[in-house]
């Protein structure tokens, strides 16, 4: 199954869509009052291949030692967030008196702020996120796209919702992803779940298998999920699909599975929101015939990956005001 919210991509330890920083202009400095200083704290960016320290170069800088502080608090290295750290950083000036600006001196900062924090900003990647987005997909909405569907070990899968991930985000809207590239898929830690996982977390792919699609989620999202375990991460996702009826609340507002009626957007929403307690964002694609149908379902859920919260950002849902809902 692949992921349908521009995921993919092979970057690692990144932050997806973050914020670009604009262009920040040289301000005249008064180097004297910079070099009675022994630490200057400042917020420092690394940006295009130079330190910035709000928007003010640094010129005829002698060796000083400034403790590295990034906006609010953090580094930040292309777009990823490296962690909620200080760190102290000796910066030397060039033979012409300037610091200097070149995109292997940012990377050589990066690398040494890394080597410096050691374990410390390993964890902070990993838990540095605002909430989960536990989402849930419709398989009849997946089988019937152009792409058509596979079922696992030939058996169709129940007529029900099944998970897709559980997914770390930033309140903006951006999510990190890939966070530890060494802490691979390991199956053997997660023998007792699989049945359930068959039945409630299966790929309906004909291009990959259930390990593949596992294996895909755990890499991508579990590491980034605040040093989750691989089965703490896939118990806590099977729990939450066990702990809400999304399907029985549909029916019971009179939304059932149909190949032709139409149902309001926001009469789908509310009625999910009945059931979870907040309002989740839902997510429509297009059927082979050219029908808008819901396909799948985001829940917002705080970073102890079990409590249901209201969602701080709704994902792009790409949904009409009416929708079909087909069977399956």
């Amino acid at each position: 199954m692949i992921d349908h919210r521009n995921r993919e991509g092979d970057v690692k330890c990144s932050r997806v869509k973050s914020r670009q920083f604009k262009p920040l202009k040289r301000r005249d400095v008064n180097p004297t009052q910079i070099m009675d200083s022994d630490q200057v704290s400042a917020p420092l960016l690394v940006d295009k291949g130079e330190i910035r320290r709000r928007g003010t170069a640094f010129p005829g800088l002698h060796d000083l030692y400034i403790e590295l502080l990034g906006e609010k608090g953090e580094i930040r290295r292309r777009g990823t967030r490296v962690g909620d750290f200080t760190s102290r950083l000796m910066l030397s000036r060039s033979s012409a008196g300037k610091m200097r600006s070149t995109a292997a001196f940012a990377l050589g900062a990066a690398i040494a702020v890394l080597m410096i924090t050691g374990t410390s900003a390993q964890s902070s990647i990993v838990s540095n996120f605002d909430f989960f987005y536990f989402v849930v997909q419709w398989p009849g909405s997946y089988c019937n796209l152009k792409t058509a569907c596979c079922f696992p070990q030939n058996i169709k899968p129940a007529s029900n919702f099944s998970i897709h991930g559980l997914w770390p985000n930033y309140d903006d809207g951006s999510y990190p992803q890939n966070c530890d590239p060494s802490d691979e898929f390991d199956d053997s830690q997660i023998e007792d779940l699989v049945p359930q996982m068959k039945k409630n977390w299966g790929t309906l792919s004909c291009k990959n298998d259930n390990s593949w699609f596992w294996e895909h989620e755990w890499e991508k999202h579990g590491t980034c999920s605040g040093g989750l375990s691989q089965h703490q991460y896939f118990e806590k996702t099977l729990a939450l699909l066990k702990s809400v009826d999304l399907l029985g609340a549909l029916t019971s507002a009179g939304i059932t599975p149909s190949n032709g009626a139409t149902y309001d957007v926001s009469a789908v929403q509310k009625a999910l929101g009945n059931a979870i307690g907040f309002t989740p964002g839902v997510e429509c694609n297009t059927a082979n015939n050219k029908d808008n149908q819901l396909y799948q379902v985001y829940i917002c859920v705080d970073k102890d990956a079990k409590t249901f919260i209201e969602c701080p950002v709704y994902p792009n849902g790409k949904c009409k005001s009416k929708v079909h809902w087909p069977k399956f």
